[in-house]
């Protein structure tokens, strides 16, 4: 993996970082407001505050135990991907067939359809649009583990 390639990898597991933080955080509030609410609810029903203690903690320790275990998948297939790959330096080129080539009129921009499951379309330069055909085979080059796309040659 180039210079400049592991520079956009450990930028995306920073932004990355900052939003499962930002989630996690998030999950633990819900967690601990949940609890609260649930205590609350009893404790109007019933009155016994032995009960509205017992329903906060069960309530809390199942909520906190089911958002780790969703903080953990989401860590797992999203942010672990990107420190996979710092950590590694290696990136995947792939050989990939032209199947569609098409100019977007909105945007003035040229882009080729691929038979690759990782990049579907691709956005290329008009010399390259020009001088490549359907059919023709084009190298994909992206990080192995986060699947985020390079480019091609």
């Amino acid at each position: 993996m180039e210079d400049n390639e592991l520079t956009f990898i450990l930028q995306k597991k920073e932004k990355e970082s900052k939003t499962y933080l930002f989630a996690t955080k998030i999950m633990m509030a819900m967690g601990v407001l949940v609890s609260t609410v649930w205590a609350i609810v009893v404790y109007a029903r019933t009155g016994d505050k032995t009960l509205m203690w017992s329903v906060f903690a069960f309530v809390l320790c199942f909520s906190l135990l089911f958002f780790s275990v969703v903080a953990f998948m989401l860590y797992r297939f999203k942010l672990g991907k990107y420190n996979q790959d710092a950590k590694e330096k290696m990136k995947t080129i792939e050989k990939a067939i032209v199947t569609d080539k098409k100019y977007m009129h909105l945007n003035d921009t040229y882009h080729f359809y691929t038979d690759s499951e990782i990049k579907f379309s691709i956005e290329v330069a008009g010399k390259d649009f020009d001088k490549l055909l359907v059919g023709d085979e084009i190298n994909l080059e992206y990080a192995t583990f986060s699947k985020e796309y390079f480019g091609y040659f």
